[in-house]
Parts: C-alpha cells; structure tokens; sequence
C-alpha cells in the first residue's frame, strides 16, 4: 500500500492509506558480466530492475547504453567493483616520479574506486595529445 497526504494551508494535514492493485514489482539482480544482464533484462521487461553488474573496471558508456538500450525499466545501473585492492598513500601524497598516465589511473581509482577501462584511458591519451 501507499499513503498518500493532503496537506492545504491553515488545514489539519489527513493521510489515507490506498492498496496498490496495479504496477511493476521493483526486481534486484546481481550479474558477472553485460551479456548475461542483457539476456536477464530481455526476458523480464515487464519489471522495474536495480542492476548491480561486478566488474573490475569502470562500467563504460557502451556497457551502460546497450544496458538501457534492452530494457526501459531500469531504475540504477551499480556496479561493484571485484579488485578492491588499491592502496592509497596514508598520507594523501602524490607520487611524481609515476607517469602522467599511471597518476591519471590512481586519481580515477581514488574517485570512482575503480580502474579506468582502456577507452577512458585512450581518451586521456587523446586529451594529453591535443595540448601538445
């Protein structure tokens, strides 16, 4: 059931409780890769779902698209990280004497806690590239 308020000014506020006859249930699933979801999801679109996809690196755009792309009822997109072995320096200090693009790879594991996929990083070639 769901309550539902009424609420006017200078009013007493009333609440009513109603039973839902109609709707999509709201479905948790838990996959190891995008195939696999992707087969999940086209066999049960009449549902709203919370995907939680374990990956060991960041979930990309093309993943996320052909994700949306099989269902409409998608409601959020985890995804759980399966390496969580990284380690940051206690104190918070930047190691200089690692390349530009092995500092890029630890910022991006520390925001997102987890590792870039090779398309972000060909990317961050690509933008290092264009400064030159």
């Amino acid at each position: 059931f769901v309550v539902i308020l009424e609420a006017d000014i200078g009013k007493l506020l009333t609440y009513r409780k109603e039973i839902l006859t109609k709707g999509k249930k709201l479905l948790r699933q838990r996959f190891q890769n995008i195939d696999e979801a992707v087969l999940w999801l086209n066999e049960n679109l009449d549902t709203l779902v919370e995907l939680t996809i374990v990956t060991d690196e960041f979930l990309s755009a093309k993943d996320r698209k052909r994700l949306n792309e099989a269902h409409s009822g998608i409601i959020n997109i985890i995804p759980e990280i399966k390496n969580k072995t990284f380690t940051l320096n206690r104190q918070g200090n930047i190691d200089l004497s690692k390349s530009i693009e092995q500092l890029f790879i630890d910022y991006f594991h520390h925001i997102k806690a987890q590792s870039p996929d090779e398309a972000i990083i060909e990317l961050f070639k690509e933008v290092l590239g264009a400064e030159d």
